[in-house]
């Protein structure tokens, strides 16, 4: 009886929940992973890992191959460099050392005393004429040829001279006879250029010379 008395209230309290439709509690969705997921990805990982190379075409593989059968250029010698630039240095010296010689040649002593005996002398006046002078090559440059050495004792040199009336060649040489002797002239003389010579060294220079035109 006691158990009766209990299960009547029980039964009575399940009636309106048997009474009410009955929902299930909602699920947590499933996600499905596409069966083609991990290949895509291990495919992916595997070029990932490989060097990237591109085909060449047969236009770039033939460049390439032409440029790897190229010889390597042959270096020039530079021999001839050399030597045209020492050739060009030792013209250039001797062009200096003929100047500076040349230069110390006109501006002795000797050079400038026989200048002044041309300009002074009647003879000199009336076998070249007026203003005689020594003739300079080029705007004041005179060329003075030969040698003057003081201390050896010989002097031998070769100017060009003009005066008003024709031009020559005056031509000196002298020479010492022992170190305390003095100077001996052997040769002073003017060719004209008509072939006309005046002996300077044997004649009076004083006076002027007869028959000399």
């Amino acid at each position: 009886m006691l158990a009766q008395s209990l299960a009547r209230p029980l039964r009575a309290a399940a009636r309106p929940l048997a009474s009410h439709h009955f929902v299930a509690p909602l699920a947590a969705p499933a996600f499905s992973t596409p069966r083609h997921y991990f290949s895509t990805s291990s495919a992916a990982y595997a070029a990932a890992r490989e060097p990237l190379a591109r085909p060449a075409t047969g236009r770039r593989r033939a460049h390439y191959q032409q440029q790897g059968e190229r010889d390597l250029p042959e270096l020039k010698s530079r021999a001839p460099l050399y030597l045209s630039l020492a050739l060009i240095s030792a013209g250039a010296w001797g062009l200096f050392l003929a100047y500076a010689t040349n230069n110390e040649r006109a501006n002795s002593s000797v050079v400038r005393s026989l200048a002044f005996q041309l300009r002074s002398w009647p003879a000199v006046k009336e076998f070249l004429g007026d203003g005689v002078k020594i003739e300079p090559l080029v705007a004041d440059f005179v060329r003075i040829k030969g040698s003057i050495n003081m201390l050896a004792g010989r002097i031998d040199v070769q100017f060009p001279v003009r005066g008003s009336k024709a031009r020559g060649t005056a031509s000196f040489t002298s020479i010492r006879r022992g170190k305390e002797g003095r100077f001996e002239v052997l040769r002073w003389k003017i060719t004209r250029e008509d072939g006309a010579v005046l002996d300077l060294a044997g004649l009076d220079l004083s006076q002027p010379v007869a028959g000399l035109e």
